[in-house]
C-alpha cells in the first residue's frame, strides 16, 4: 500500500487544495478537499487574479488520468 502518485498541495492567502492518492489491493482512491476563506470581495483584482490562478492549477490536477497494466498493482494477501 501507498500512493500511487504525488499527492498535491496548493496554498494562498485565501484558497487551500489538495489531493491524496492512495492504493489498496485492486483499488485507487482519490480524496479532495478545497477551502475558500475571503476576508475581502472576490471581485478585486488581487482576489480575482488569485483565484483564476488556483482554479486553473487545481482544474490541471483534476484532469490527472492514470493508466494501469494489468497486474501493475500489487494485490493484499487475505489475513489468516
Amino acid at each position: 500500500m501507498g500512493p500511487i502518485r504525488a499527492d498535491v498541495s496548493i496554498k494562498t492567502a485565501h484558497l487551500q487544495y489538495m489531493a491524496q492518492w492512495k492504493h489498496s489491493g485492486s483499488t485507487i482512491t482519490v480524496h479532495r478537499e478545497f477551502v475558500a476563506d475571503m476576508d475581502q470581495p472576490v471581485g478585486s483584482e488581487s482576489t480575482r487574479k488569485e483565484a483564476a490562478d488556483t482554479l486553473a492549477r487545481i482544474e490541471a490536477d483534476s484532469d490527472t488520468q492514470l493508466t494501469l497494466a494489468a497486474g501493475s498493482l500489487p494485490v493484499e494477501s487475505p489475513s489468516v
